[in-house]
C-alpha cells in the first residue's frame, strides 16, 4: 500500500477494522468480476519449461559427457518436446507473414536488403 499523506485517515481500532473488512470485500468482488487472482504472486513457470532449461544447462556443461546415454536421450527428448511446444505457440501467436514486430509493410525494405 502506498503511504502517501493524502490517503492516511486516522480511525479508531473498531472503525479501522470495519473499513478494512469492507475494502477487502470490495477487492474480492472486483477480482471475481474481472477474473483476476486476488493475491497473485510471481508468475509460475510451467514444469516443462523449467525441466527444459535445467536439462539444456546440464547438456551444455563441461561434465555433460558423464551423463549416462539413456539419461541424455531422455533429456534431449524433453528439450525436443519443449521446443515443439514453443514453436506451435509462436505460430499461433504470429500467423504467416507477421513477426513479433508486426505485419510486413509494403514498399519498405528491411535494413541491409538494398
Amino acid at each position: 500500500k502506498s503511504r502517501s499523506s493524502h490517503d492516511i485517515v486516522l480511525l479508531c481500532v473498531k472503525c479501522h477494522q470495519l473499513a478494512s473488512f469492507h475494502a477487502d470485500s470490495m477487492r474480492a468482488q472486483l477480482a471475481f468480476e474481472h477474473q483476476v487472482p486476488l493475491h497473485a504472486g510471481p508468475p509460475k513457470e510451467d514444469l516443462l519449461r523449467k525441466r527444459a532449461r535445467s536439462f539444456a544447462t546440464a547438456l551444455l556443461s563441461r561434465r555433460a559427457e558423464t551423463i549416462p546415454p539413456s539419461r541424455r536421450a531422455d533429456m534431449h527428448h524433453t528439450l525436443t518436446l519443449f521446443l515443439r511446444q514453443e514453436k506451435t505457440q509462436q505460430q499461433q501467436q504470429y500467423p504467416k507473414g507477421e513477426s513479433e514486430g508486426g505485419p510486413e509493410l509494403e514498399g519498405w525494405d528491411r535494413l541491409g536488403d538494398s
